[in-house]
This record gives structure tokens, sequence and C-alpha cells, in this order.
């Protein structure tokens, strides 16, 4: 059963639209939504596939799914903002503040993002 897809897309942004599409057709993907947005306005707002294939139910624009790992990129992505000078692998993370001031631990940066 070809999985159905639905929302709009700027003529501008029919690439958005068919790569969309391929990652149901090509990739196996089950379900998705996308948004995009340029300069403040939204260009694409699309959805498809399904939600529950074996109960038939659509995805929809409102359909809620669990976001597993979603943080590891954007977490990652912050160390490359570098808000303190000098915050960088191998740095020491009790010299943050007071709630990094623990004696009896050394924790580096390494370390925080090992976790992500």
């Amino acid at each position: 059963m070809p999985a159905p897809a639905d929302g709009y897309c700027d003529q501008r942004f029919a690439a958005v639209r068919a790569a969309f599409g391929g990652n149901f057709a090509e990739r196996g993907e089950l379900g998705a939504a996308v948004c995009v947005l340029v300069d403040g306005r939204v260009v694409a707002d699309l959805w498809g596939g399904w939600a529950d294939v074996k109960q038939g139910r659509t995805w929809q624009p409102d359909t809620l799914v669990n976001v597993f790992s979603v943080g590891k990129g954007a977490g990652g992505s912050l160390g490359f903002c570098d808000p303190e000078p000098g915050l960088a692998f191998g740095y020491v993370m009790n010299q943050m503040g007071p709630r990094w001031q623990n004696p009896r631990t050394r924790a580096l940066v390494d370390a925080v993002y090992a976790c992500l």
C-alpha cells in the first residue's frame, strides 16, 4: 500500500516535496512530517505515511511520536558556540561556576559530550 502524503509546498521548493516523498517510496520511511521556514515564512509543511500501518491510520499534522536521542545533535552543536572563552575539550568543568564546584571530581567537557 503506497504511503499517502499531504500538506503545503511552495512550487519553488518542489525538490523538498520530491525528497520527502522519496523517503517513503525509496527509503522505507513509515511516517514523518517536516516544516521548512525561510525568512520566517512557511515554504513547506508536509506530512505523510502511516502512524499505524496495521490499523491503516495515516500520519497527520498533529501525530505525536517519541523523539529518542533528539537532543544529541543539538547538544553536540553547542560545542561549537563557545559561550565561554577557552571552553573546549580538556577544559575542567569545575572552573565554570558554583554548580560544578566539587573538590572530589575533576569533570572535563569531554565527559559531558560523551554522555550525549
